[in-house]
């Protein structure tokens, strides 16, 4: 049980982790754009609003996971594979938002 206690500290950490990078990329996408909304910034806040939304998500699911634990409602197996598809979901998405953002930092600086 406390190998899937850590699995969740991880996952929660990673993703207060990844909040930061929000910032970066609007406090980039705003300076590069000279704080004028144009067509690639307003793309950049799009796929960063996808991706909190997203951080939303897991962390909400996250978190009931923590309360199934916590009420011993589940067996053991279901939430480790419950927590392996979060795994994925949560590398998959930094990948994408890493990604997104190279482009964006790209797009904005060859513009």
């Amino acid at each position: 049980m406390s190998e899937v206690r850590d699995r969740l500290d991880e996952l929660h950490s990673f993703i207060w982790w990844t909040a930061p990078l929000y910032v970066i990329f609007v406090g980039a996408g705003l300076y590069e754009t000279h704080f004028t909304l144009t067509l690639a910034l307003g793309v950049l806040f799009a796929v960063l609003a996808a991706f909190g939304v997203l951080d939303g998500l897991i962390l909400t699911n996250l978190q009931a996971v923590r309360v199934q634990i916590a009420t011993a409602n589940g067996d053991l197996a279901w939430t480790r594979a419950r927590l392996e598809r979060l795994s994925r979901s949560v590398l998959l998405g930094g990948a994408a938002l890493g990604a997104a953002g190279v482009s964006a930092v790209l797009l904005l600086a060859l513009s």
